[in-house]
C-alpha cells in the first residue's frame, strides 16, 4: 500500500493471525474485526518503536506498518489480519 508508482493503493496480501505474539511474513498494516471493550493492542513498528493503541473499535484498520504484535487485550488473535 502506498504512493509509489509500482505500488497499488490497496492491499494485495492478507495474512491471518493465529496467536499473540504474532509476526507477519513482511511488515504489514493491521485490520481488527471483533473487539470487547476496552480493546488495546501493542505493536512494534518498522522503525523498532513499540506503540500501544487503545480504545480500538470493531472493524478498525490501523494503517501503521508493523513487524510484530506483542500483545492485545479485548481482541482475539483470530479477529486480526495482517494487511499488505
Amino acid at each position: 500500500m502506498g504512493q509509489f508508482g509500482n505500488q497499488p493503493d490497496f492491499a494485495t496480501a492478507v495474512e491471518a493471525v493465529a496467536a499473540f505474539p504474532a509476526t507477519p511474513v513482511k511488515p504489514s498494516a493491521i485490520y481488527i474485526g471483533t473487539v470487547t471493550a476496552p480493546a488495546t493492542i501493542t505493536v512494534v513498528c518498522v522503525d523498532g518503536n513499540s506503540v500501544t493503541f487503545t480504545g480500538i473499535a470493531a472493524g478498525s484498520f490501523l494503517p501503521v506498518m508493523v513487524t510484530k504484535i506483542t500483545s492485545a487485550v479485548g481482541i482475539l488473535a483470530t479477529d486480526v489480519l495482517f494487511i499488505r
